[in-house]
């Protein structure tokens, strides 16, 4: 619900708290946003917002990486996108997440990947995402 709120919020942090780097995770759909997907924000809504977000922290020299954004949707900023490995692993109670490797799991490509430059590197479009929001608009968003 703050995407809106993204270019401030960087703002603030970096200058107040002098925050060194950061991450932009779209939301993954599953446990309880699955009875509130209206929680969910298409990724074109998002875009110039992240766009915002991630020039000031390019300016201020600053590092940044998203995640569950694929980079065709990030433009100019594909910098930043997850497709690079960031060697995070996440620990849980009870479970341990690598980020590198959870970022292919459950995701689909889509007619547009299919000429992309990045199709090497990006896992495509998270299945749920697909499912959600592409599904009943075809037009660019056939499986390859």
């Amino acid at each position: 619900m703050n995407y809106k709120q993204l270019p401030e919020i960087v703002k603030m942090t970096i200058d107040k708290f002098h925050v060194r780097t950061y991450c932009f995770i779209f939301p993954t759909i599953d446990g309880n946003i699955l009875d509130h997907k209206e929680l969910i924000p298409k990724y074109e809504d998002i875009k110039p917002y992240a766009h915002k977000a991630l020039e000031i922290v390019r300016e201020k020299k600053r590092a940044g990486w998203t995640l569950n954004i694929p980079p065709c949707f990030l433009e100019k900023e594909e910098q930043y996108s997850g497709i690079m490995n960031v060697n995070t692993i996440m620990y849980w109670p009870e479970m341990r997440t690598d980020l590198d490797k959870k970022k292919f799991e459950g995701t689909i490509r889509i007619e547009k990947c299919k000429n992309c430059k990045f199709k090497d590197k990006c896992p495509g479009i998270p299945k749920d995402y697909y499912e959600l929001f592409m599904k009943k608009n075809s037009t660019n968003s056939k499986f390859i």
